[in-house]
């Protein structure tokens, strides 16, 4: 049975892969990208073609990040690091493959 559910999580991470992933990392910015990596066991998230947004006035102390016109190739997310994740087009939150971080 364990082999079954490594399976089935091996294929959650798989439908993730290519997706139009929005996160918001816990500096408050937000980031928009298609996702490539996927490691829920050291809870890791990379993106391609990413397009970094600022912190949109989220952020209550401290400065502002303004977005960037810039299209970064590939970036690495820790889970630790992401405040909130959503696949775009899966309507899905990326917590929960990230379970217990």
């Amino acid at each position: 049975m364990a082999g079954a559910a490594a399976s089935s999580d091996a294929a959650n991470v798989d439908s993730y892969i290519g997706s139009f992933i929005c996160l918001i990392s816990k500096s408050e910015i937000r980031y928009e990208g298609f996702m490539f990596h996927l490691d829920p066991k050291e809870c890791t998230i990379g993106l391609r073609n990413v397009k970094s947004f600022g912190t949109e006035n989220r952020r209550r102390d401290g400065p502002q990040i303004p977005p960037s016109e810039r299209i970064y190739e590939y970036i690495y997310f820790r889970g630790k690091d992401i405040k909130d994740g959503i696949s775009i087009d899966l309507r899905m939150k990326i917590g929960k493959v990230c379970r217990g971080h």
